[in-house]
């Protein structure tokens, strides 16, 4: 049912298999887990016929004593008939040291697919990733793309126009580098957002800047640089990753601006969607700090996607007991580490 991946078949495996799939399922995010504590391994799925039916790359840690965790992050092009391979894929790791296999399906909330997961076995767990966010469809023409936005995007990207904010896309210099560390330590200081580690994006924007799938984009105006924006692409989607901004008197919309130039440029390539990340819970927007980035990013596309829950597959008997209390094993460690164990 599996196989190991070629490092040189990988990407396009994936992009044959899945829909556009999340850049967490590329040869470059195992490259920069690689040494993290996560395992990373590329399986190819067949039927029983010997098709391919999915590239998936997993990712392996062992978990707090309990055994090993398989994990299978955003994974996309998942169908009724993928789970039942999945499954199979699954019970082929029974045994030994094996926990759960965990599969984070990058999609929208599916009741007939969330029916064909719990019908196979598995059991609903803990979401490591963001599970709301606004994609931004870049296959109509611009004025379309423009004409889409809410009133009030509309009205800062006409304002920053006018204010004569420059955006431009640069190259990961240490020089930019050192500025965008800035602005995202400010930005996480100011609103409380949580960033990871400064190793840890340095690493992370490195590698993928060498795979040829990140951007860094800078607004400045009148010589000052006012926020950053870096986009990680795979295939034929985007997705911003990190940024940050600082408060002006003038108030100026510079990120309004930068997000709209990012998409422009994507269109421009031949990309089709822009992925603009986590935002907070359509029923409860106002809990915790990100309210304005609610109102920020649905200005672009008023439509929120829900993803699907996360799924484990017992692997072995204290499997029930990592599902129970899986969140205080993560909050345990962050405290004691100061890190995100994912």
């Amino acid at each position: 049912m599996t196989g190991s991946a070629s490092p040189e078949s990988w990407n396009d495996a994936v992009l044959r298999t899945q829909h556009h799939p999340h850049f967490m399922q590329s040869l470059a995010w195992a490259q920069f887990k690689t040494g993290s504590g996560w395992e990373p391994s590329g399986q190819h799925l067949t039927n029983a016929s010997g098709e391919e039916v999915l590239a998936v790359q997993e990712f392996t840690r062992h978990a707090f004593g309990l055994g090993n965790l398989i994990h299978a992050p955003r994974v996309s092009g998942i169908t009724p008939e993928k789970v039942a391979v999945l499954t199979e894929h699954a019970k082929s790791l029974k045994g030994g040291k094996n926990l759960a296999y965990k599969i984070e399906t990058y999609q929208q909330t599916d009741p007939e697919l969330i029916a064909a997961y719990t019908s196979n076995g598995w059991v609903e767990a803990y979401p490591s990733q963001y599970q709301w966010s606004v994609t931004v469809d870049l296959t109509p023409d611009e004025d379309t793309m423009f004409a889409s936005f809410g009133p009030k995007a509309r009205n800062h990207l006409r304002f920053a126009m006018k204010a004569e904010i420059e955006v431009n896309r640069v190259p990961f210099s240490e020089e930019n580098i050192v500025q965008l560390l800035g602005l995202v330590g400010g930005t996480k200081d100011r609103s409380g957002a949580f960033f990871r580690s400064e190793d840890y994006l340095r690493k992370a924007w490195g590698t993928f800047d060498e795979a040829g799938q990140a951007r860094l984009y800078m607004a400045h105006h009148e010589g000052t640089l006012i926020a950053a924006a870096v986009v990680f692409t795979f295939g034929k989607k985007a997705w911003y990753k990190d940024g940050g901004s600082i408060r002006t008197q003038k108030r100026l919309p510079a990120p309004h601006l930068m997000q709209w130039t990012i998409m422009r440029d994507l269109k421009a390539e031949g990309f089709e969607a822009y992925d603009l990340g986590n935002v907070p819970d359509p029923e409860n927007i106002t809990a915790g700090a990100m309210e304005g980035l609610w109102h920020f990013k649905t200005g672009f596309n008023s439509n929120v996607d829900t993803y699907m829950p996360a799924f484990e597959y017992p692997l072995n008997s204290k499997q029930k007991l990592w599902n129970k209390y899986e969140t205080k094993f993560l909050g345990l460690y962050s405290r004691l580490r100061k890190d995100y164990w994912y």
